[in-house]
C-alpha cells in the first residue's frame, strides 16, 4: 500500500519534559499526528529491539521515571508546506528551550552546515567525550572480532595505504603525541618494559649478541668516537668509581687484556 503524503499544514511543535520539575532538560520535536507520534515515543523507551531504544532521550526517561512520568506538550500548532520549514520552527524552540535530550540538531545553521565548523565541533566533541568514545570503540571491537579481522584481510592493501598517506600527511601531529603520551604515562611505559624486559631476557641477550656480532666494527668505532669526544667525563667516571666501571665493562675490558698478552707475546717471540 503507497504510503500517504504527510499533510504539513497539521504540524504541531511539542515538547517532552518530566512530571517531576526537579528533572531538568527537555526533548523538541514536530509532529503531524500527536497521538502516534506520542505512542512511538512510548514504544521506543520501552521497547529494548527498538534501534531508539538507547537513544539519550529515552535512556533518561527509563532514569526517571519511565515513559508515563513524562508529559508530551503541545508547544504550538504550525501549518507549513514541508519538513524543512517544520524542521526550522523546531529548531527556533529547540534553541529558545535549551533542549538537552535531543541526539542531534532538528535542522543545522548555514555556519554549522560548513566545513570547518562540523570539524571544529567534532574535535570539541572527542575531547569532552574521549572515555566514553574509547568504551564504545571498545565494546565493539569486542563484540565483533570476527567481522573487523576479515576486514582488514579483505582490505589489507587499501588499509595500508591509507595509513601511509596519513603517516606522511601528519609526522608533526603524530610525533607531538606520541611525545605527550610518552611524557604522561612515563612511569607506567617504564614498569611495563621492565617486566617485559624480565620475561624476555634470554631472547633479548641473544638479540642483542647477534647484533653486536654483525655489527662490531661500527659499534666499536662509535664507542671509541664516543671516548675521544667525552675523554674528560668518562675519565672522571672512572675516578668516581673504578670498580663500577670495570663491573659494567668486565667483558671488554678482560678482552682487551688478552689481545694485549698476544700481542706481547708475539712481540717477545719475534725479538727472540
Amino acid at each position: 500500500m503507497p504510503r500517504l503524503p504527510i499533510n504539513y499544514q497539521n504540524t504541531i511543535i511539542y515538547q517532552l519534559k518530566c512530571k517531576d520539575t526537579n528533572v531538568s532538560g527537555c526533548y523538541v520535536g514536530h509532529t503531524t499526528d500527536f497521538k502516534i507520534r506520542k505512542n512511538q515515543h512510548k514504544t521506543a523507551c520501552n521497547c529494548e529491539s527498538k534501534k531508539a531504544y538507547n537513544y539519550k532521550v529515552y535512556k533518561t526517561m527509563r532514569d526517571n521515571g519511565g515513559f508515563e512520568n513524562y508529559d508530551m506538550l503541545e508547544i504550538e500548532k504550525y501549518p507549513c508546506n514541508n519538513e524543512n520549514e517544520a524542521k526550522l520552527r523546531e529548531r527556533h524552540f529547540y534553541d529558545v528551550l535549551d533542549s538537552q535530550l535531543n541526539s542531534i540538531k532538528p535542522i543545522l545553521t548555514e555556519i554549522e552546515s560548513s566545513v570547518d565548523y562540523q570539524q571544529r565541533y567534532n574535535r570539541e566533541y572527542h575531547a569532552k567525550n574521549m572515555e566514553k568514545i574509547k568504551e564504545q570503540v571498545k565494546a565493539y571491537a569486542f563484540s565483533n572480532k570476527e567481522k573487523i579481522k576479515q576486514y582488514q584481510i579483505d582490505n589489507r592493501d587499501a588499509i595500508n595505504t591509507q595509513r601511509k598517506i596519513y603517516t606522511e600527511l601528519n609526522k608533526e601531529k603524530i610525533l607531538e603525541t606520541q611525545q605527550a603520551y610518552r611524557l604522561l604515562h612515563k612511569d607506567e611505559l617504564k614498569e611495563k618494559k621492565r617486566i617485559y624486559n624480565l620475561a624476555n631476557k634470554e631472547k633479548n641477550d641473544e638479540y642483542n649478541r647477534l647484533r653486536r656480532e654483525a655489527n662490531r666494527d661500527e659499534i666499536n668505532e662509535k664507542q671509541r668516537l664516543f671516548r675521544q669526544e667525552n675523554r674528560e667525563e668518562v675519565n672522571a667516571k672512572r675516578r668516581l668509581n673504578p670498580s663500577k666501571y670495570y663491573e659494567n665493562n668486565k667483558d671488554a675490558i678482560n678482552e682487551k687484556r688478552r689481545l694485549k698478552r698476544i700481542a706481547d707475546k708475539e712481540l717477545n717471540t719475534t725479538s727472540i
